[in-house]
């Protein structure tokens, strides 16, 4: 009984853990259909920021 309990906590845990990985793979499909373009942007605005952080913190 105490084993079989066991071995439904884990196989929850695990349910859950697929849940969430497959919540963030969609979230990211997502973001990907979305445009292209808006994630070129904001990868330019982080490169940006980055740079001007490098430049000041000196």
């Amino acid at each position: 009984m105490l084993l079989y309990s066991l071995l439904e906590i884990t196989q929850d845990d695990y349910s859950l853990k697929h849940a969430s990985i497959h919540y963030q793979f969609s979230y990211y499909h997502y973001l990907y259909k979305r445009r292209i373009t808006t994630r070129w942007q904001w990868e330019r605005c982080t490169l940006r920021s980055q740079f001007f952080q490098l430049v000041f913190s000196r």
